[in-house]
């Protein structure tokens, strides 16, 4: 026989991890019989989690809805095998008061609660619904209409922290009112998780790393001063994964322009033709000047930051800056060999 010794609270983080990482649950496939979970209680739980999405009228996202059914089963099966003497703590003055923060988190709880001591048939202890209040208000519990003036001013000067110091570590500005939205809702209950030792397990962690190497450490590194500053618990990997996806999809969705002049013979014409040509089919383009080939030398020397030049005519120039060649039609020809150096430039 096995036996585990250990403070109630790190037993039941073991327990979850152990869950999470050797059951790779999902949720949908657990309304049927699976020898890894006791059918009943799994779909009591399943039952309660439907219930908190009723009451809130909304959707609970990957992985705060693993990490509750992990929480709520973990307590089912820890009664039947030590009953209550495992958690025999009374609520003290400051979780009573952290309960009134959230008055409709806490009666939700108490109701999960009040249904677990029905379904066991026994009374449980009142940190329980504690517990349960603690994994609400850790997860991603906002609408989408949520305003962003009901944020704390912690989690606001956190969010514009992250957003500062990643704008600076990558130069690139991340200053968007959308990517500001979408980090401060997250960061709202991460630090709850982090200050109440709550662990939320990343299944794409790996591919996050392995896809957005470079921003997953700016992100840890940003992630490690902020704690700092502002005397958090330090972020799991997990948690570091998580932050770098919102910081990945303002990246895809708004990717940072290229700096290219256009460069024709001396036919206004056709440099504006193929100036409006180059806007419309490549919006990742900064378009800095349109000129003529004589005076690429000293434009060049008015834009040093030019990172590409799209050209009509060969040019013969003292600069490492590539040169693409094109039509004034921008063919298909043309386009393909232009997203081709669009791709080499960035990897560079």
């Amino acid at each position: 026989m096995i036996g585990v010794n250990g403070a109630e609270k790190n037993i039941r983080r073991a327990l979850q991890e152990y869950i999470q990482q050797t059951r790779n649950i999902r949720l949908d496939d657990l309304h049927v019989t699976n020898e890894s979970f006791n059918r009943y209680d799994a779909e009591f739980v399943l039952r309660q989690l439907n219930l908190i999405e009723n009451h809130l009228g909304l959707v609970i996202p990957h992985p705060y809805n693993i990490n509750l059914f992990s929480h709520l089963y973990i307590l089912l099966r820890r009664f039947r095998k030590v009953g209550n003497s495992f958690n025999e703590d009374i609520l003290d003055e400051k979780e009573k008061q952290q309960m009134q923060e959230n008055p409709e988190l806490a009666t939700i709880a108490k109701e999960i609660i009040g249904n677990s001591e029905q379904y066991l048939h026994t009374k449980l202890p009142e940190n329980e619904s504690y517990y349960m209040y603690q994994y609400l208000v850790s997860s991603r519990m906002q609408k989408a209409t949520d305003e962003l003036e009901d944020l704390s001013e912690q989690v606001k000067l956190i969010s514009n922290a992250f957003i500062e110091k990643m704008s600076t570590q990558l130069q690139r500005s991340f200053e968007d009112e959308e990517l500001f939205g979408k980090l401060a809702r997250h960061i709202k209950p991460m630090i709850n998780r982090l200050r109440h030792g709550i662990e939320v397990k990343n299944n794409l962690l790996e591919q996050i790393k392995l896809e957005y190497t470079d921003l997953f450490f700016a992100t840890e590194e940003t992630a490690r001063e902020i704690c700092h500053v502002y005397d958090l618990p330090a972020l799991t990997e997990d948690e570091v994964g998580f932050v770098t996806l919102y910081f990945a999809q303002a990246i895809e969705e708004h990717p940072q322009q290229l700096k290219v002049m256009i460069v024709c013979t001396t036919g206004i014409g056709t440099s504006e033709l193929l100036k409006v040509k180059v806007h419309k089919k490549f919006r990742e383009l900064a378009i800095t000047a349109v000129l003529p080939s004589r005076d690429v030398e000293a434009a060049l020397k008015q834009h040093p930051d030019t990172e590409m030049i799209i050209s009509t005519v060969q040019l013969t120039i003292d600069s490492p800056i590539p040169v693409v060649i094109v039509s004034a039609m921008l063919t298909m020809e043309d386009q393909k060999r232009l997203e081709a150096m669009i791709g080499r430039v960035r990897n560079v």
